[in-house]
């Protein structure tokens, strides 16, 4: 077992029996993981990055964005809702999605391994599928799940979405079925997720829901949370700006090596401490623990601060030297799917299409299709107001999306609209 996380004993034994075997073998071992998502802060970027060393194991990540959570947050709504404009709350989850693929992306996880959703999309679908009354039975559960046995002081909001998780991960296959072909084999958590996860686990293999406890549980470290304000502290933050955060929310010397053994050490190659006389001074990996518990709360803060601002930054420069991974077009619509039926049909568009590759203009477009200027120019703005293509500030053409994704149950209307 990896050390960044663990498994309780029973869970380990299925781990050890059947997870790690066929790793080993190389064969498809999909992997459940779900979390709120507004901006790159230090735990977000933690949590991808775990994921991204189990998808170089050979893990198939299937993540789901508490969207919900992100866009009833407080700091949602105060630091981020007055720069949306005419855009849609939904429409900016749209982008924090990409942006969350763009990480993975940086930190060199295949396109191809990796499924996001967002987590009011997967509910929507949940409520839908009315064959097998998925939605009855998480209600069934909520009714058994008691407020009082839980010692975390949840939301109640989080009450129903971690109990929804374990059912998103045991029916994954039935929601999406153009992407998973059976539940998921393990679930990456917080010990924060631990007691409700583990107990919906249990009532739903009790209640004959599912057959096998599943997914088995790969729990991380507590990592400890730095708040102040309703902001974490995150890559687009300033220096001056984490620091504020850590002075005002005053962790503890715990939480300060926590953090330090947790998410920094062996994270980065250099680290850095802030001595009595004010230098700012760098240091090994080995020497920063024993550094750190000699000086004041005041320069652990800002020693921690200083560290992990550097850390975020380092996730920050792989980030802007990579470019937008290819990108799936699901269709949710009737309206899309004529839209996208009028482009397959047509061979001229089509051919359009496959030369948008994001280097050659209209006109370079239009010599290697052997077409007219003109007719190329329309074929491409019919695909522009389509949303499929996009035309750069130097006229170079390039698709929106790589591939087209559908399922003609949970998401197309047959009645002329979409759900």
């Amino acid at each position: 077992m990896a050390k960044s996380y663990s498994c309780e004993e029973k869970d380990e034994c299925l781990y050890n029996s059947f997870i790690r075997p066929r790793l080993k073998s190389k064969e498809k071992v999909r992997l459940f993981c779900s979390f709120t998502y507004i901006t790159p802060n230090y735990i977000n970027l933690f949590i991808i990055n775990e994921l991204a060393k189990l998808a170089k194991e050979g893990y198939e990540l299937f993540i789901v964005i508490w969207d919900m959570n992100s866009i009833t947050n407080k700091y949602f709504k105060r630091q981020v809702v007055h720069a949306l404009g005419a855009e849609s709350p939904s429409a900016f989850m749209d982008k924090k999605v990409q942006e969350v693929e763009r990480i993975f992306s940086s930190l060199d996880v295949d396109s191809r391994q990796l499924h996001i959703y967002k987590a009011s999309e997967v509910w929507r679908r949940m409520v839908n599928v009315q064959s097998h009354d998925l939605f009855l039975k998480l209600y069934h559960i909520l009714t058994s799940l008691k407020v009082v046995d839980f010692a975390l002081p949840h939301k109640v909001s989080h009450l129903i979405q971690m109990p929804a998780d374990i059912f998103f991960a045991n029916f994954f296959h039935l929601l999406y079925p153009e992407d998973a072909e059976s539940p998921m084999d393990v679930a990456l958590l917080g010990n924060n997720k631990e007691e409700i996860y583990k107990k919906t686990r249990q009532l739903m293999y009790d209640e004959g829901i599912i057959g096998m406890e599943k997914p088995v549980f790969l729990i991380t470290k507590h990592v400890p949370y730095i708040i102040l304000d309703e902001s974490v502290p995150e890559w687009n933050m300033s220096l001056e700006e984490v620091i504020r955060i850590f002075n005002g929310h005053k962790p503890s010397e715990r939480d300060i090596n926590a953090l330090f053994e947790i998410i920094l050490k062996d994270k980065l190659d250099t680290l850095h401490y802030y001595d009595t006389k004010g230098n700012i001074i760098e240091t090994d990996q080995s020497q920063i623990t024993k550094i750190i518990h000699k000086l004041p709360i005041e320069n652990q803060m800002f020693t921690l601060g200083y560290n992990l601002y550097k850390y975020m930054n380092s996730f920050k420069a792989k980030f802007t030297q990579t470019e937008s991974p290819s990108r799936v077009l699901s269709i949710k619509t009737s309206e899309q799917l004529l839209e996208i039926g009028k482009v397959v049909k047509s061979k001229p568009l089509v051919e359009m299409l496959h030369l948008a590759d994001g280097t050659k203009t209209i006109s370079q477009i239009a010599k290697l299709s052997k077409k007219q200027i003109a007719n190329t120019s329309m074929y491409i703005g019919n695909l522009k107001k389509a949303g499929l293509v996009t035309i750069d500030s130097n006229g170079k053409v390039k698709r929106a999306y790589d591939a087209v994704k559908i399922n003609f149950v949970a998401n197309i209307s047959p009645y002329g609209g979409g759900r």
